[in-house]
């Protein structure tokens, strides 16, 4: 299992960050998001050793892949509507540019998620994150009988999954345990303390996880 710090948005985040052992950085480009980044190309050039996450939500094409090509990004994020159509053209749109990336699929898990929408992904996307119904707010998944038939029916395709969603140093612990089949864990929310980036939690939340 890995872990990914999500929502970096300064450069001395991201230096202290880069230095802890973890596998991902997320660093988001949505414009309306209160974690929207505001690193530059040349920040993030010298950094090494943890993998790059762009986090978009129904962006144009074409600025997803230049960010990609700017930024060096290991994986894109999909955090939007996007239909299946929209992820095989970014697909096509990495190909004609020669550029190489995961895409990633977030899905909000409810009462209302139908399923079966996850074998519209399944042959296009590299993983499934499954998040809550507001995603970078903090709160955790709160139908696990509907959570419970995500996870099976991703395993059925034979897609990895991620789980988000109001993972902090608290309860790290009891998200490896209780999600052991997961790819990674992913969390936003659990490095803030009332809003601000906390060096202490975010040590500590590195600590339990692989302490767990």
């Amino acid at each position: 299992m890995k872990i990914k710090l999500c929502g970096i948005r300064d450069r001395e985040t991201l230096e202290h960050c880069a230095f802890l052992p973890v596998n991902y950085l997320g660093i988001n480009f949505v414009p309306w998001s209160k974690r929207k980044t505001a690193l530059t190309p040349e920040e993030v050039g010298g950094i090494g050793g943890v993998e790059l996450v762009g986090v978009f939500a129904d962006q144009e094409i074409e600025e997803i892949v230049t960010i990609l090509q700017k930024f060096n990004l290991h994986a894109i994020q999909l955090h939007g509507e996007e239909s299946k159509e929209y992820i095989e053209d970014l697909r096509e749109g990495l190909q004609i540019t020669h550029q190489e990336a995961q895409i990633w699929k977030a899905v909000k898990v409810d009462e209302n998620l139908d399923t079966l929408i996850l074998q519209q992904y399944c042959k296009i996307v590299d993983l499934f994150l499954f998040d809550g119904s507001n995603p970078g707010s903090g709160t955790q998944i709160s139908d696990n009988k509907k959570l419970a038939e995500v996870i099976a029916e991703s395993e059925r395709l034979e897609v990895p999954y991620g789980i988000a969603g109001g993972i902090n140093a608290e309860n790290i612990a009891d998200f490896v345990a209780r999600f052991s089949g997961a790819t990674l864990l992913d969390t936003a929310s659990g490095l803030e303390v009332e809003g601000k980036f906390s060096e202490s939690e975010t040590q500590q939340l590195v600590i339990n996880f692989h302490n767990a």
